[in-house]
């Protein structure tokens, strides 16, 4: 069985920020926030914490 990866961007509570390039198109950034009110900004690689909850596929 494969280690699973237990970082930001795979837990359940971190929203992944955007930046919009025209009035259509959105880029996704490497960074966003948790959350949990007292864990805020973070990048996606940052290790995840006690938190973690892995997120579902295709949320």
């Amino acid at each position: 069985m494969e280690e699973e990866e237990r970082t930001c961007e795979t837990c359940q509570h971190f929203y992944r920020h955007y930046v919009r390039r025209s009035s259509t198109k959105y880029f996704p950034l490497d960074v966003g926030h948790c959350g949990d009110p007292r864990a805020r900004y973070k990048t996606a690689g940052t290790p995840a914490c006690f938190r973690y909850i892995r997120r579902k596929e295709g949320a």
